[in-house]
């Protein structure tokens, strides 16, 4: 339901410099921009690359994809 844009790993509505809303892709496109992500790990990678090159992480916990990925392990038995 995700994908990525011109200007970010993730599709994102930002407002003064920072993101506030996940953006659906345009799925029902016949011939998308940009596709959505085919598996959950590329949409957590995408998070992750967003945290990773912009200052919205500071309030964040800074081992957050440890805890998701380890908690992704359990649940599906594959890593992220």
């Amino acid at each position: 339901m995700c994908c990525n844009s011109e200007r970010s790993p993730l599709k994102i509505q930002w407002k003064q410099g920072i993101p506030v809303n996940i953006r659906p892709a345009t799925w029902y496109a016949k011939n998308p921009k940009y596709k959505s992500f085919e598996t959950r790990e590329e949409f957590v990678n995408a998070i992750k690359k967003v945290f990773d090159t912009s200052s919205v992480s500071a309030g964040l916990q800074k081992d957050w994809y440890k805890k998701v990925s380890q908690k992704y392990k359990i649940q599906t038995g594959r890593d992220l």
